[in-house]
């Protein structure tokens, strides 16, 4: 029974390494991200989340790391958080950190 366990770690382990999401689709999945909290911000009138999602999104500078079997990729502008995404098993997951869909995205 533990072997067996082992071997599924195992091989999970290199499914998640040879599947990983590049940092090319980390960009796409944060832009789209960007756009969506852009949206939302221009609905509520929130000028300041549509200036830093359009310093972010014209400034394409975000932190990618490589952690083997996963990565992560997080976008900032001044030092604050915008987006956060975590990809595995050639799926990226993005979360915004600022305005209305923050709080959207923490409530479900």
């Amino acid at each position: 029974m533990f072997r067996f366990l082992l071997l599924l770690l195992v091989l999970a382990g290199v499914a998640g390494y040879f599947t990983k999401p590049t940092e090319a689709q980390h960009r796409q999945a944060a832009d789209a991200t960007l756009q969506q909290i852009q949206e939302q911000a221009a609905s509520n009138l929130d000028l300041g989340a549509i200036l830093q999602t359009g310093v972010a999104q014209i400034s394409q500078d975000g932190t990618y790391t490589d952690y083997y079997v996963a990565s992560h990729y997080a976008i900032s502008v001044n030092d604050r958080p915008i987006a956060e995404c975590w990809g595995a098993f050639g799926q990226v997951r993005c979360m915004p950190k600022i305005g209305a869909a923050a709080e959207a995205a923490s409530a479900t």
